[in-house]
Protein backbone atom coordinates (compact mmCIF):
# COMPACT_ATOMS: atom_id res chain seq x y z
CA UNK A 1 0.00 0.00 0.00
CA UNK A 2 1.63 3.51 -1.03
CA UNK A 3 2.21 4.96 2.74
CA UNK A 4 4.28 8.88 2.62
CA UNK A 5 7.23 6.74 2.84
CA UNK A 6 6.49 6.65 -1.09
CA UNK A 7 6.61 10.18 -1.96
CA UNK A 8 10.21 10.56 -3.12
CA UNK A 9 9.81 7.14 -5.11
CA UNK A 10 9.84 7.49 -8.81
CA UNK A 11 7.59 4.18 -9.70
CA UNK A 12 4.44 5.93 -7.29
CA UNK A 13 4.90 9.57 -8.90
CA UNK A 14 4.71 8.60 -12.14
CA UNK A 15 2.21 5.65 -12.02
CA UNK A 16 -0.88 6.01 -13.41
CA UNK A 17 -3.47 4.28 -11.42
CA UNK A 18 -7.12 3.25 -13.23
CA UNK A 19 -10.36 1.88 -11.39
CA UNK A 20 -10.11 -2.15 -11.91
CA UNK A 21 -12.58 -3.65 -14.55
CA UNK A 22 -13.41 -6.04 -11.49
CA UNK A 23 -14.06 -3.11 -9.24
CA UNK A 24 -18.28 -2.36 -9.49
CA UNK A 25 -19.15 1.46 -8.70
CA UNK A 26 -22.62 3.27 -8.52
CA UNK A 27 -23.24 6.82 -7.54
CA UNK A 28 -24.91 7.17 -4.36
CA UNK A 29 -26.06 10.87 -4.57
CA UNK A 30 -22.49 12.75 -4.22
CA UNK A 31 -20.94 9.72 -2.80
CA UNK A 32 -19.61 6.96 -4.59
CA UNK A 33 -19.90 3.14 -3.77
CA UNK A 34 -17.26 0.94 -4.63
CA UNK A 35 -17.16 -3.25 -4.46
CA UNK A 36 -14.61 -5.46 -5.19
CA UNK A 37 -14.06 -9.33 -3.84
CA UNK A 38 -12.21 -8.25 -0.99
CA UNK A 39 -15.35 -5.97 0.34
CA UNK A 40 -16.99 -2.45 -0.48
CA UNK A 41 -16.15 0.62 0.30
CA UNK A 42 -18.41 4.65 0.73
CA UNK A 43 -15.89 7.53 -0.96
CA UNK A 44 -16.76 10.74 0.05
CA UNK A 45 -17.76 13.46 -2.18
CA UNK A 46 -13.96 14.50 -2.68
CA UNK A 47 -12.62 10.88 -3.12
CA UNK A 48 -15.35 10.26 -5.18
CA UNK A 49 -14.31 13.41 -7.84
CA UNK A 50 -10.56 12.24 -7.68
CA UNK A 51 -11.89 8.73 -8.88
CA UNK A 52 -13.50 10.48 -12.33
CA UNK A 53 -9.84 11.44 -12.67
CA UNK A 54 -8.19 7.77 -12.38
CA UNK A 55 -8.09 6.72 -15.99
CA UNK A 56 -4.60 5.15 -16.61
CA UNK A 57 -3.51 8.11 -18.13
CA UNK A 58 -2.79 10.70 -15.46
CA UNK A 59 -0.24 10.11 -12.96
CA UNK A 60 0.14 10.34 -9.10
CA UNK A 61 2.24 13.42 -9.23
CA UNK A 62 -0.41 15.10 -11.56
CA UNK A 63 -3.81 14.10 -9.42
CA UNK A 64 -1.78 15.86 -6.40
CA UNK A 65 -1.45 19.02 -8.31
CA UNK A 66 -4.54 19.27 -9.78
CA UNK A 67 -6.08 18.56 -6.02
CA UNK A 68 -3.81 21.25 -4.62
CA UNK A 69 -5.08 23.16 -6.98
CA UNK A 70 -8.91 22.54 -6.27
CA UNK A 71 -8.97 22.49 -2.76
CA UNK A 72 -6.55 25.23 -1.87
CA UNK A 73 -4.28 23.26 0.31
CA UNK A 74 -1.07 22.52 0.01
CA UNK A 75 0.79 19.92 -1.30
CA UNK A 76 1.76 17.94 1.41
CA UNK A 77 -1.91 18.38 2.31
CA UNK A 78 -3.01 17.17 -1.16
CA UNK A 79 -0.22 14.20 -1.21
CA UNK A 80 -2.34 13.18 2.39
CA UNK A 81 -5.49 12.78 0.20
CA UNK A 82 -4.18 10.83 -2.53
CA UNK A 83 -2.35 8.47 -0.94
CA UNK A 84 -5.18 7.97 1.31
CA UNK A 85 -7.59 7.54 -1.43
CA UNK A 86 -5.10 5.22 -3.54
CA UNK A 87 -3.91 3.66 -0.62
CA UNK A 88 -7.63 2.39 0.82
CA UNK A 89 -8.58 1.44 -2.85
CA UNK A 90 -5.63 -0.16 -3.39
CA UNK A 91 -6.60 -2.69 -0.35
CA UNK A 92 -9.74 -3.47 -1.70
CA UNK A 93 -8.18 -4.46 -5.02
CA UNK A 94 -10.16 -1.91 -6.71
CA UNK A 95 -6.71 -0.03 -8.57
CA UNK A 96 -4.81 -1.47 -11.47
CA UNK A 97 -1.51 0.24 -12.75
CA UNK A 98 0.10 1.39 -9.35
CA UNK A 99 3.41 -0.99 -10.57
CA UNK A 100 5.55 -1.70 -7.49
CA UNK A 101 3.35 0.10 -5.28
CA UNK A 102 0.36 -2.08 -4.76
CA UNK A 103 -0.79 -3.75 -1.93
CA UNK A 104 -0.92 -6.87 -3.34
CA UNK A 105 2.51 -8.09 -3.11
CA UNK A 106 3.00 -11.66 -3.79
CA UNK A 107 5.69 -14.38 -3.74
CA UNK A 108 8.15 -15.13 -6.19
CA UNK A 109 6.00 -17.96 -7.14
CA UNK A 110 2.64 -15.80 -7.67
CA UNK A 111 1.29 -17.10 -4.20
CA UNK A 112 0.18 -14.28 -1.74
CA UNK A 113 1.74 -13.99 1.78
CA UNK A 114 -0.23 -13.81 4.93
CA UNK A 115 0.48 -14.57 8.76
CA UNK A 116 -0.87 -17.50 10.05
CA UNK A 117 -2.34 -15.33 12.99
CA UNK A 118 -3.28 -11.81 12.67
CA UNK A 119 -2.18 -9.94 16.28
CA UNK A 120 -5.41 -10.16 18.60
CA UNK A 121 -7.40 -6.70 18.62
CA UNK A 122 -8.73 -5.66 22.09
CA UNK A 123 -11.66 -3.40 21.45
CA UNK A 124 -14.39 -2.16 24.11
CA UNK A 125 -18.10 -1.91 22.89
CA UNK A 126 -21.12 0.28 23.45
CA UNK A 127 -22.58 -1.95 26.14
CA UNK A 128 -19.35 -1.71 28.34
CA UNK A 129 -18.11 -5.25 26.94
CA UNK A 130 -14.92 -6.00 25.92
CA UNK A 131 -13.99 -8.09 22.21
CA UNK A 132 -11.36 -9.58 21.51
CA UNK A 133 -10.65 -10.49 18.02
CA UNK A 134 -8.00 -12.48 15.85
CA UNK A 135 -7.60 -13.79 12.39
CA UNK A 136 -6.36 -17.24 11.72
CA UNK A 137 -5.19 -18.31 8.08
CA UNK A 138 -5.50 -21.86 6.91
CA UNK A 139 -2.49 -22.93 5.18
CA UNK A 140 -1.75 -22.13 1.66
CA UNK A 141 0.97 -21.52 -0.60
CA UNK A 142 1.54 -25.47 -1.30
CA UNK A 143 1.52 -27.11 2.01
CA UNK A 144 0.09 -29.88 2.31
CA UNK A 145 -3.15 -30.48 4.62
CA UNK A 146 -2.65 -31.88 8.03
CA UNK A 147 -5.29 -34.46 7.51
CA UNK A 148 -8.24 -35.95 5.84
CA UNK A 149 -10.45 -33.24 7.78
CA UNK A 150 -8.96 -29.93 6.36
CA UNK A 151 -8.90 -31.62 2.85
CA UNK A 152 -12.22 -32.16 3.35
CA UNK A 153 -13.01 -28.39 4.17
CA UNK A 154 -10.93 -27.76 1.25
CA UNK A 155 -13.10 -29.64 -1.10
CA UNK A 156 -16.59 -28.28 0.70
CA UNK A 157 -17.34 -31.55 2.71
CA UNK A 158 -16.52 -30.29 6.62
CA UNK A 159 -16.95 -27.31 7.64
CA UNK A 160 -14.96 -25.17 9.76
CA UNK A 161 -16.10 -26.12 12.76
CA UNK A 162 -15.01 -29.77 12.23
CA UNK A 163 -11.60 -28.63 12.01
CA UNK A 164 -11.66 -27.78 16.34
CA UNK A 165 -9.71 -30.27 18.39
CA UNK A 166 -12.41 -32.85 20.38
CA UNK A 167 -10.99 -31.59 23.81
CA UNK A 168 -10.93 -27.82 23.32
CA UNK A 169 -13.50 -25.74 24.72
CA UNK A 170 -15.59 -25.08 21.77
CA UNK A 171 -14.97 -29.04 20.42
CA UNK A 172 -16.33 -29.82 23.96
CA UNK A 173 -19.32 -27.24 23.11
CA UNK A 174 -20.57 -28.94 20.23
CA UNK A 175 -19.66 -32.20 21.39
CA UNK A 176 -17.05 -33.32 18.89
CA UNK A 177 -15.82 -36.01 20.55
CA UNK A 178 -19.20 -38.22 21.18
CA UNK A 179 -20.88 -40.46 19.25
CA UNK A 180 -24.62 -38.42 18.57
CA UNK A 181 -26.49 -38.46 15.57
CA UNK A 182 -25.29 -37.00 12.30
CA UNK A 183 -27.27 -36.92 9.43
CA UNK A 184 -26.94 -35.03 5.65
CA UNK A 185 -30.17 -33.18 3.81
CA UNK A 186 -30.54 -32.27 0.33
CA UNK A 187 -31.07 -28.55 0.33
CA UNK A 188 -33.97 -28.09 -3.07
CA UNK A 189 -32.69 -25.52 -5.83
CA UNK A 190 -35.23 -22.58 -4.82
CA UNK A 191 -34.34 -22.86 -1.24
CA UNK A 192 -29.86 -22.07 -2.28
CA UNK A 193 -29.07 -25.85 -3.16
CA UNK A 194 -26.54 -28.01 -2.07
CA UNK A 195 -26.34 -30.89 0.92
CA UNK A 196 -25.83 -30.03 4.18
CA UNK A 197 -24.97 -31.68 7.24
CA UNK A 198 -26.65 -31.82 10.76
CA UNK A 199 -25.01 -33.27 14.40
CA UNK A 200 -28.10 -33.27 17.35
CA UNK A 201 -27.30 -34.45 20.24
CA UNK A 202 -30.81 -33.74 21.11
CA UNK A 203 -32.91 -37.14 20.49
CA UNK A 204 -36.95 -35.08 20.45
CA UNK A 205 -35.31 -32.69 17.65
CA UNK A 206 -33.90 -35.59 15.49
CA UNK A 207 -37.22 -36.33 13.56
CA UNK A 208 -38.18 -32.97 13.22
CA UNK A 209 -34.64 -31.90 12.03
CA UNK A 210 -34.82 -34.44 9.71
CA UNK A 211 -37.95 -33.51 8.00
CA UNK A 212 -36.29 -30.19 7.00
CA UNK A 213 -35.31 -31.25 3.77
CA UNK A 214 -34.81 -34.74 1.92
CA UNK A 215 -32.17 -37.16 2.99
CA UNK A 216 -28.71 -37.11 1.35
CA UNK A 217 -26.11 -40.41 1.07
CA UNK A 218 -23.02 -38.05 0.54
CA UNK A 219 -20.94 -36.48 2.08
CA UNK A 220 -21.74 -32.98 3.22
CA UNK A 221 -20.59 -29.90 6.04
CA UNK A 222 -21.66 -30.09 9.17
CA UNK A 223 -23.44 -26.22 8.99
CA UNK A 224 -25.91 -26.73 12.33
CA UNK A 225 -25.01 -28.17 15.92
CA UNK A 226 -27.68 -28.43 18.28
CA UNK A 227 -26.27 -29.31 21.60
CA UNK A 228 -28.80 -30.21 24.52
CA UNK A 229 -27.35 -29.69 27.83
CA UNK A 230 -25.37 -32.67 29.40
CA UNK A 231 -27.06 -32.45 33.03
CA UNK A 232 -30.51 -30.70 33.76
CA UNK A 233 -32.98 -29.07 31.14
CA UNK A 234 -31.46 -26.40 30.36
CA UNK A 235 -32.22 -24.93 26.59
CA UNK A 236 -30.37 -26.66 23.87
CA UNK A 237 -27.91 -24.66 22.02
CA UNK A 238 -27.56 -24.00 18.55
CA UNK A 239 -24.27 -23.40 16.52
CA UNK A 240 -23.58 -22.84 13.03
CA UNK A 241 -20.52 -24.02 11.03
CA UNK A 242 -17.89 -21.71 12.49
CA UNK A 243 -18.50 -22.64 15.79
CA UNK A 244 -20.73 -19.72 16.48
CA UNK A 245 -23.75 -19.66 19.12
CA UNK A 246 -26.69 -18.99 16.64
CA UNK A 247 -30.02 -17.08 18.49
CA UNK A 248 -31.58 -18.30 21.82
CA UNK A 249 -34.59 -20.39 21.40
CA UNK A 250 -36.60 -21.35 24.43
CA UNK A 251 -38.54 -24.51 22.97
CA UNK A 252 -38.00 -27.03 20.75
CA UNK A 253 -40.65 -25.33 17.67
CA UNK A 254 -37.85 -22.51 18.05
CA UNK A 255 -35.02 -24.70 17.59
CA UNK A 256 -36.46 -26.42 14.33
CA UNK A 257 -36.95 -22.69 13.04
CA UNK A 258 -33.54 -21.44 14.09
CA UNK A 259 -31.72 -24.32 12.16
CA UNK A 260 -34.00 -24.19 9.21
CA UNK A 261 -33.08 -20.32 8.85
CA UNK A 262 -29.84 -21.46 9.65
CA UNK A 263 -29.09 -23.99 6.70
CA UNK A 264 -31.31 -21.80 4.43
CA UNK A 265 -28.46 -19.27 4.74
CA UNK A 266 -25.78 -21.12 4.69
CA UNK A 267 -27.00 -22.54 1.30
CA UNK A 268 -28.07 -19.60 0.08
CA UNK A 269 -24.47 -18.11 0.69
CA UNK A 270 -22.54 -20.48 -1.21
CA UNK A 271 -25.07 -19.64 -4.61
CA UNK A 272 -23.89 -17.69 -6.94
CA UNK A 273 -25.76 -14.48 -7.56
CA UNK A 274 -26.95 -13.61 -11.32
CA UNK A 275 -29.94 -11.88 -12.95
CA UNK A 276 -33.43 -12.87 -11.11
CA UNK A 277 -31.70 -14.50 -8.34
CA UNK A 278 -32.82 -13.25 -4.39
CA UNK A 279 -30.01 -11.39 -2.77
CA UNK A 280 -28.91 -12.42 0.44
CA UNK A 281 -28.18 -9.67 2.73
CA UNK A 282 -27.00 -9.25 6.57
CA UNK A 283 -30.25 -8.21 8.38
CA UNK A 284 -32.41 -10.80 9.66
CA UNK A 285 -36.71 -10.25 8.84
CA UNK A 286 -38.64 -11.16 11.66
CA UNK A 287 -42.39 -10.79 12.42
CA UNK A 288 -42.78 -8.65 15.66
CA UNK A 289 -46.76 -8.31 16.52
CA UNK A 290 -48.05 -8.37 13.06
CA UNK A 291 -45.43 -6.21 12.15
CA UNK A 292 -42.57 -7.21 10.02
CA UNK A 293 -39.03 -6.24 10.68
CA UNK A 294 -35.13 -5.92 9.01
CA UNK A 295 -32.86 -5.95 11.92
CA UNK A 296 -29.30 -5.57 10.51
CA UNK A 297 -26.57 -7.43 11.61
CA UNK A 298 -25.99 -4.85 14.18
CA UNK A 299 -28.85 -5.34 16.30
CA UNK A 300 -30.02 -9.08 15.41
CA UNK A 301 -26.76 -10.15 16.53
CA UNK A 302 -26.50 -8.18 20.36
CA UNK A 303 -27.56 -10.25 22.83
CA UNK A 304 -29.66 -7.42 24.95
CA UNK A 305 -31.28 -7.13 21.28
CA UNK A 306 -32.72 -10.57 21.23
CA UNK A 307 -33.16 -10.33 25.20
CA UNK A 308 -35.51 -7.77 24.47
CA UNK A 309 -37.46 -9.69 21.60
CA UNK A 310 -37.66 -12.48 23.83
CA UNK A 311 -39.47 -10.54 26.55
CA UNK A 312 -42.52 -10.25 24.23
CA UNK A 313 -42.62 -13.22 22.70
CA UNK A 314 -40.76 -12.70 19.75
CA UNK A 315 -37.83 -15.68 18.74
CA UNK A 316 -35.58 -14.27 16.57
CA UNK A 317 -34.26 -17.61 14.28
CA UNK A 318 -33.36 -15.31 10.88
CA UNK A 319 -30.03 -13.24 10.93
CA UNK A 320 -29.98 -12.46 6.84
CA UNK A 321 -32.67 -12.09 4.38
CA UNK A 322 -33.43 -12.74 0.76
CA UNK A 323 -33.87 -9.47 -1.16
CA UNK A 324 -35.69 -10.39 -4.54
CA UNK A 325 -35.51 -8.79 -7.51
CA UNK A 326 -39.00 -7.23 -7.19
CA UNK A 327 -37.92 -5.47 -3.86
CA UNK A 328 -39.80 -8.45 -1.90
CA UNK A 329 -37.85 -9.88 0.95
CA UNK A 330 -38.57 -13.11 2.38
CA UNK A 331 -36.50 -15.95 4.88
CA UNK A 332 -33.80 -18.07 3.40
CA UNK A 333 -35.50 -20.64 5.60
CA UNK A 334 -35.88 -24.09 4.55
CA UNK A 335 -39.47 -23.64 5.57
CA UNK A 336 -39.73 -20.70 3.84
CA UNK A 337 -42.07 -20.44 0.18
CA UNK A 338 -42.28 -18.25 -2.70
CA UNK A 339 -46.06 -17.07 -0.52
CA UNK A 340 -44.30 -15.51 2.06
CA UNK A 341 -42.60 -12.72 0.33
CA UNK A 342 -43.21 -9.70 2.14
CA UNK A 343 -43.53 -6.46 0.15
CA UNK A 344 -40.67 -3.95 1.02
CA UNK A 345 -43.47 -1.29 1.60
CA UNK A 346 -44.61 -3.50 4.52
CA UNK A 347 -41.14 -3.87 6.00
CA UNK A 348 -39.33 -1.68 8.71
CA UNK A 349 -35.97 -1.39 9.11
CA UNK A 350 -34.68 -1.08 12.69
CA UNK A 351 -31.71 1.66 12.91
CA UNK A 352 -29.51 1.84 15.89
CA UNK A 353 -30.03 4.56 18.11
CA UNK A 354 -28.71 8.22 16.24
CA UNK A 355 -28.23 6.61 12.73
CA UNK A 356 -29.91 8.94 9.97
CA UNK A 357 -32.20 7.00 8.23
CA UNK A 358 -29.92 8.33 4.88
CA UNK A 359 -29.66 5.75 2.53
CA UNK A 360 -25.95 5.62 2.51
CA UNK A 361 -26.06 5.07 6.18
CA UNK A 362 -29.18 2.38 5.08
CA UNK A 363 -26.51 0.62 2.59
CA UNK A 364 -24.51 0.05 5.14
CA UNK A 365 -26.66 -1.31 7.29
CA UNK A 366 -28.39 -3.93 4.81
CA UNK A 367 -24.68 -4.86 3.43
CA UNK A 368 -25.15 -7.98 1.33
CA UNK A 369 -23.51 -11.68 1.97
CA UNK A 370 -20.30 -12.35 -0.30
CA UNK A 371 -21.49 -12.10 -3.79
CA UNK A 372 -19.05 -14.63 -6.30
CA UNK A 373 -18.60 -13.10 -9.82
CA UNK A 374 -17.43 -10.50 -10.98
CA UNK A 375 -17.81 -6.63 -11.68
CA UNK A 376 -20.72 -7.16 -13.72
CA UNK A 377 -22.09 -9.41 -11.10
CA UNK A 378 -21.45 -7.13 -8.25
CA UNK A 379 -22.73 -4.21 -10.46
CA UNK A 380 -26.61 -6.12 -10.42
CA UNK A 381 -26.60 -6.10 -7.12
CA UNK A 382 -25.60 -2.87 -5.67
CA UNK A 383 -28.10 -1.46 -8.10
CA UNK A 384 -30.69 -3.49 -6.30
CA UNK A 385 -29.25 -2.64 -3.07
CA UNK A 386 -29.20 1.33 -3.85
CA UNK A 387 -33.28 0.99 -4.52
CA UNK A 388 -33.92 -0.79 -1.73
CA UNK A 389 -32.05 1.63 0.16
CA UNK A 390 -34.13 4.56 -0.73
CA UNK A 391 -37.50 2.97 -0.58
CA UNK A 392 -36.43 1.58 3.09
CA UNK A 393 -35.77 5.20 4.24
CA UNK A 394 -39.00 6.13 3.96
CA UNK A 395 -40.36 3.90 7.04
CA UNK A 396 -36.36 3.35 8.83
CA UNK A 397 -37.12 3.60 13.10
CA UNK A 398 -34.46 3.76 15.64
CA UNK A 399 -33.94 1.08 18.26
CA UNK A 400 -33.65 2.53 21.38
CA UNK A 401 -32.90 -0.55 23.48
CA UNK A 402 -36.89 -0.39 25.31
CA UNK A 403 -39.33 -2.86 25.15
CA UNK A 404 -39.92 -2.82 21.24
CA UNK A 405 -44.10 -2.04 21.69
CA UNK A 406 -42.48 1.96 22.82
CA UNK A 407 -39.36 2.26 20.38
CA UNK A 408 -40.77 1.50 17.42
CA UNK A 409 -41.19 5.88 16.83
CA UNK A 410 -40.52 7.47 14.27
CA UNK A 411 -36.96 9.09 13.62
CA UNK A 412 -36.67 12.22 14.99
CA UNK A 413 -36.23 13.68 11.77
CA UNK A 414 -40.06 12.71 10.44
CA UNK A 415 -41.17 15.07 13.22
Amino acid sequence: MPTTECLDCPALRDAAPAISSDAATAALGSELVVWTARGMGVLDPLSSAIVTLLDGEVTVAELVDDVAHVVGRGIDSAWEIVLGLIGGLDEMGALIGLDGCSANNTTTDGVATAPATSEPVVTQRSDGRWEITATVSLAGGGEEPRDDVSAGLMEGVHSVAELVPPDSCLGMKLRLGDDIDEFRLVVPDDRGGGALAVRCSAPVLTPQLRNLAPAYDGSAPVEAFVIAPLEGDGPVRVFDGRGRRRGRPRSSAQVVSLVAALLGETAWRSRPFGTGQPLLIESGLLLHRGRWLLAPKALSSDPHVLRAFRREDTAVSDFAALLHDDLTFSSPSLASTAADRVPIGEVTLLLPLGMPPAPLSILRMIRPAIVNGDASVRSLALDRLIEAAFVLQEGAREWTGVLLSESLRPHSSDG
